[in-house]
């Protein structure tokens, strides 16, 4: 098992829906970073009010920010 795993968090905009956000997760660090700059424009302004990315550290049961997008609403 890796000692730590990276999270990309999406916060919807939408309070009234039943899931208020997603995550995916991501073995290495370039693949989340990666997949965190795919969202990192114009498109996702008005789906979500927040996209943040976070490393995992299961031994510590911690997370670590690394990046943090945040829309006005």
């Amino acid at each position: 098992m890796p000692e730590s795993t990276f999270i990309i968090r999406f916060v919807h905009c939408d309070k009234n829906t039943s899931v208020p956000y997603e995550e995916q997760e991501h073995t290495t660090a370039e693949a989340a970073w990666e997949g965190f700059r795919l969202f990192a424009e114009p498109d996702s302004f008005g789906i979500y009010s927040l996209i943040e990315l976070v490393e995992y550290n299961y031994r510590e049961g911690t997370e670590y920010p690394l990046a943090q997008l945040t829309f006005p609403i």
